[in-house]
């Protein structure tokens, strides 16, 4: 059971700045696989196969007070970036006290890794999102005729062919390699409803009230501030206008949340490395960001939210703006 204790005001929303899993801190466990890193092989091991029954029993029988076993490394992507998690998890200041916090991810970094992997992107991401995955968050937009919708980080394009033709769409995106990716399907699909722009969703240029419906797909796990651009939200939907979230999130189950907080500052050096699949530096995000608190406090009404996998980490949020 977690025990939150410390509690401190950060940006308006309530935050945690320790808490406690089987009688250790946070500090406790960063600590320990800070001494013993390769823990890290058996937690991605567990996570890559989303063997929560493992990961529960692993965080239960995990003795801090003892040296861990050593066994014969399984994991492919730690074996092969284990130098480098190991100087990830020895730094200071990537496990910061306070959370959630602004500015964990650096928006220059995210912007370059993202720029710079834009043409391998759908090969490695399109799959993992199947189509009645992506038609699902849509149909959650219930869109109707002649509304606007504007999707933030749309990327390469890839929920296109899923929007009615009869609504107004506008995609922004930080990269313009995405964009011209973007660019490209949209003609191939013949959209006459489409406007991109490259934007960042800090700081909209848009009017107040500029839309109807908003779309974030597995975007505010990969912004700099994403108190700010739920702001942003809010302040270009219409008051009563729907917003739906796709995205990471940290978990209720308290050895997954233990896990995401451990893992936190790899996902944001080396990306989604726990799926054997994906390369390093191939994306950046906060593992461990909680959307709830700061889309309160943005101004956002929770309507329903569905988590879509056995972690309970990636959820589908729909909202009603103030």
């Amino acid at each position: 059971m977690i025990e939150k204790i410390n509690m401190r005001k950060n940006c308006g929303v309530s935050c945690q700045s320790d808490f406690v899993y089987r009688g250790h801190r946070l500090r406790e466990y960063v600590q320990y696989i800070r001494e013993y890193p390769d823990v890290f092989d058996r937690i991605l091991s567990l996570w890559n196969s989303f063997d929560l029954d493992g990961l529960r029993s692993f965080f239960m029988h995990l003795d801090l007070e003892v040296p861990y076993a050593r066994t014969q490394l399984s994991h492919k992507r730690y074996i092969q970036n284990r130098d480098s998690i190991i100087n990830i998890i020895r730094s200071e200041n990537n496990y910061p006290n306070i959370i959630p916090d602004r500015n964990y991810l650096d928006g220059n970094r995210v912007k370059e890794v993202y720029s710079s992997n834009a043409n391998e992107y759908d090969k490695i991401w399109d799959n993992v999102w199947t189509y009645e995955d992506r038609e699902r968050v849509i149909r959650e937009l219930q869109l109707a005729p002649s509304e606007r919708l504007l999707e933030v980080g749309i990327g390469t394009g890839n929920n296109l062919k899923h929007f009615p033709k009869d609504c107004y769409v506008t995609g922004i995106d930080f990269s313009i390699a995405n964009l011209a990716i973007c660019k490209k399907k949209a003609k191939e699909l013949s959209l006459n409803n489409l406007r991109l722009f490259e934007r960042d969703a800090h700081n909209l240029t848009f009017e107040d009230a500029s839309f109807d419906k908003v779309l974030c797909f597995y975007t505010l796990c990969c912004v700099e501030d994403p108190f700010k651009v739920l702001e942003e939200l809010s302040r270009v939907c219409v008051s009563g206008g729907t917003l739906v979230v796709y995205d990471v999130v940290r978990s209720d189950i308290p050895e997954v949340a233990l896990a995401q907080y451990l893992y936190r500052p790899i996902a944001k050096e080396l990306g989604a490395i726990y799926l054997e699949f994906c390369p390093p530096n191939n994306i950046s995000y906060d593992s461990y960001f909680d959307i709830h608190g700061p889309a309160h406090e943005a101004g956002f009404k929770e309507r329903k939210v569905y988590f879509l996998d056995p972690f309970r980490t990636v959820v589908l949020g729909v909202y009603e703006n103030r």
